[in-house]
């Protein structure tokens, strides 16, 4: 269990990522992760609370490297992370696997190819991030002004949300099983669906 304390730490490397987190690092900035590496899976520990969030930077990354972002805290009885901030390099080039269906995910810098399991609400494609290739295997994915998407698959086996925030655009074409809709309308479904009232502003 991580109870955290706003610390932040730079490393090199998956595993001495992993060791930061582990001791309660809430910021992690990783300067490389060599081809050499070995360990490829970044575990995001368990939480003390639901409300807590962590920071993840990578600042230089090969596309020889396969890395996948997990959620550790069944394995302790912990809470999982409510949102995780990512930045990657900003040269399109890492392939990147994310397993953390309970977590909001904000991508920021370009990546080649993701594939994604988040919570519901969401995959969040921040302003100036840029994803080649994304695959959506759980959640939905919004996409923010000047934000790109080359590529869309849907391997949810259901229907997914592309959500765009005010001035966002895509090229993505709507599908039976890929639905685009405004941020606003889709908050508002959200909060009926909820119980809740919504505003339009």
């Amino acid at each position: 269990e991580i109870t955290g304390g706003g610390e932040s730490e730079t490393v090199e490397g998956v595993a001495a990522a992993n060791k930061a987190l582990q001791e309660g690092a809430e910021e992690v900035v990783i300067s490389a992760i060599p081809e050499s590496e070995t360990v490829t899976t970044i575990l995001i520990p368990g939480q003390e609370t639901d409300e807590q969030s962590l920071s993840i930077a990578i600042e230089s990354i090969s596309y020889e490297n396969e890395i996948s972002i997990e959620d550790a805290s069944s394995t302790t009885g912990d809470n999982p992370i409510k949102t995780l901030n990512l930045t990657l390099p900003e040269e399109a080039v890492a392939k990147l696997n994310i397993d953390l269906p309970n977590t909001t995910v904000y991508i920021n810098g370009k990546i080649a190819d993701l594939q994604a399991t988040t919570a519901e609400h969401t995959l969040i494609v921040n302003e100036g991030a840029s994803i080649t290739n994304l695959t959506i295997n759980g959640g939905n994915v919004r996409l923010h002004k000047n934000a790109t998407i080359g590529s869309l698959t849907n391997a949810t086996g259901g229907v997914i949300y592309l959500i765009l925030e005010a001035d966002a655009t895509t090229s993505i074409a709507e599908t039976e099983n890929i639905k685009i809709v405004s941020a606003a309308e889709y908050d508002l479904r959200q909060a009926i669906a909820d119980g809740g009232s919504y505003t339009l502003t």
